[in-house]
Formats: structure tokens, sequence, C-alpha cells
């Protein structure tokens, strides 16, 4: 990460406390966001957010993070070894093809699917065959979103 970036973590097990970061990388920010929390409290927020992430994800000003790829589950034992050198920067990852197969006359129901993440989902079902997609709202009110 370039001096003066921003680091938001937003996961939930060996999360950095603000003293350890300030003590690795003072010129960094570092935010902790609990996106499970969001959710359920400020749903508001959280869409906007979700909204943002995409749109920069889309216009490319967001770059993955590193990530070393094993196809197929037969590598599972290799990306174990992979780990255990400790040389990887990033993410390991066994990819799996999609099983998905949405049948093209059934319905897909999405409880809780009118905010960002249902929306996203939305569109993973379609692209893999669904035509008929229900979203639901918990709060019973369409997303101002």
């Amino acid at each position: 990460m370039g001096k003066g970036g921003r680091f938001m973590e937003i996961g939930k097990r060996d999360v950095w406390t603000n003293e350890r970061m300030q003590e690795a990388r003072p010129d960094v920010l570092y935010e902790k966001i609990a996106a499970d929390t969001m959710m359920d409290l400020e749903e508001w927020r959280y869409n906007a957010y979700m909204k943002r992430l995409l749109s920069r994800v889309d216009e490319g000003g967001l770059r993955p993070i590193n990530k070393h790829v094993f196809t197929d589950i037969s590598n599972g034992v290799n990306a174990l070894q992979f780990l255990q050198r400790a040389k990887n920067i990033g993410k390991v990852v066994i990819s799996l093809p999609s099983r998905m197969e949405c049948r093209p006359d059934g319905e897909y129901v999405l409880s809780g699917g009118m905010g960002a993440l249902g929306m996203v989902t939305a569109q993973f079902l379609m692209e893999e065959g669904a035509k008929y997609i229900s979203l639901l709202s918990r709060s019973g009110k369409p997303s101002a979103d």
C-alpha cells in the first residue's frame, strides 16, 4: 500500500488493533468496517457503500487483491503446501466450476433482496439462466436506492 493510503478492514478474524497498525504503518489510515452489523442497523448506509464500491470496481478505480489460484479441488494439497511456505501476498484460492444451474422455467425468491447485495445476487442468477426472480424487502418498503 502506498504512503498515506487507507486500509479498510472488513475481516473478522486476525484483525489488527489500531495500535498495531499505527506501529507498523503510521502513515496509513486504518478503519474497521463491520459490514454484517451495518447491514442490520444501517441498511441505507450499507447500500450506499456497496453502490460506491461496485461503481469504483466497474470504473477500474479499485484493483483486486493479489491471488494465487489453484484450479480444481484435486490441487488442494498443492494450495496448502503453498500456504505453508508463507511467501504469499494476498489470497490463495481453489477455483471450482459453478454448479449453479438455474432452470429458466423456475422462480427464484430473494428475501432481503432489495439492497445492493440482493441486486448483485439477482444479476448473478440472471447470468446463470434464471428468468423469474422475486425480490422481497425485509422492511416491506422498496429501497430508496
